[in-house]
């Protein structure tokens, strides 16, 4: 990755949100985040997903789920106000809160 390409944030597009503004601000800082501490290694989805999973989990209780991909389909039961779907440059982003927190 060129010092050029680090320096561009990546484009983030909202595809569908059930979710607080701050959770979602929170999600992308995640995202972005990651992507920067890359460097020059090479991207990879299940690092991300884990990522962001790992950092709802500590912010904000279990049980989060996330998938992150170029090409996927999705049919998921989510708490209510506990999903994102967003866009990130060439792939995609689902984070949901689904499980019983008792």
């Amino acid at each position: 990755m060129s010092a050029v390409a680090k320096k561009n944030s990546p484009k983030i597009s909202l595809k569908f949100l059930d979710i607080d503004s701050e959770k979602a601000e929170f999600a992308q800082k995640v995202v972005a985040q990651f992507l920067d501490s890359l460097a020059d290694s090479k991207f990879n989805t299940p690092a991300l997903a884990k990522a962001l999973k790992q950092a709802f989990d500590q912010r904000y209780g279990p049980a989060w789920h996330c998938a992150v991909g170029s090409s996927f389909g999705s049919s998921v039961a989510h708490e209510e106000n506990h999903f994102i779907f967003f866009h990130v440059d060439n792939f995609a982003v689902l984070l949901f809160k689904s499980g019983n927190n008792a």
